[in-house]
């Protein structure tokens, strides 16, 4: 288990406060710093100039992921020793690792479940905050539409319009009447419930996420398709 401290207050924004804050954690210092919001192309996202400003090496800032997108990453020098007294579990020594993350609600709740959760189990094993990371396979399931969406020749639509280039989660739950077990053919079934980034509803009712890839030169996720499947926790 990682302590975890909160920081006290909220920055808003204020870039002047934002920046004392981080040097606050980095004095302490701690392995790992995150922050949500402020982190996308808005006149009030400063967090990745602050993150600069303070010496941060930014590692990287914009994925392809939906919801998730914004999310930031930086080496930011801390003053910890570099030898075995900097604690296990830790990064490079002198070193804090930053994860920026978006504001919206479901977006730092996928960042967190799909990156920042793998890395910090990476850093608790000893494998530092460079630890190449590999995006776990999920269990194949079959989606299914919470609300029918009847189309032409009663086709049911589940996700629209998923872009190519990017990888998409959405929150689901178990089929009621599948729970615990499969469905005739083996294979389990869900159903996808509200998306966008600020569906916080579908967080509380979900049971996991599915998970539509990248590479796919498609527009459209049918109900009845076979996708991925994660739980909550890691």
């Amino acid at each position: 288990v990682l302590p975890i401290r909160l920081l006290p207050g909220q920055d808003g924004d204020d870039p002047a406060a934002f920046q004392a804050t981080v040097r606050a954690a980095l004095a302490a210092p701690y392995d790992v710093l995150i922050s949500t919001g402020g982190v996308s192309t808005g006149v009030h996202d400063y967090v990745p100039a602050s993150i600069a400003a303070l010496g941060g090496e930014i590692g990287f800032h914009k994925i392809q992921m939906r919801p998730g997108g914004p999310m930031m990453f930086a080496h930011m020098g801390n003053g910890r020793r570099t030898d075995a007294g900097a604690g296990a579990g830790a990064g490079p020594g002198g070193r804090t690792a930053y994860f920026g993350l978006p504001g919206n609600p479901v977006a730092a709740a996928v960042c967190l479940r799909f990156l920042v959760g793998p890395a910090l189990v990476a850093m608790r094993a000893g494998g530092g905050d460079d630890h190449g990371l590999t995006l776990p396979r999920g269990r194949t399931v079959r989606i299914r539409a919470e609300e029918s969406r009847h189309l032409a020749n009663n086709v049911v639509v589940v996700v629209q319009r998923k872009p190519a280039l990017s990888r998409m989660y959405v929150a689901a739950r178990v089929r009621a009447g599948t729970r615990g077990a499969d469905d005739r053919d083996g294979v389990l079934e869900v159903e996808a419930l509200a998306r966008g980034s600020n569906m916080t509803r579908a967080l509380t009712r979900a049971d996991g996420w599915v998970c539509f890839p990248e590479g796919e030169a498609r527009d459209t996720v049918y109900d009845g398709d076979l996708v991925e499947w994660f739980s909550l926790d890691l």
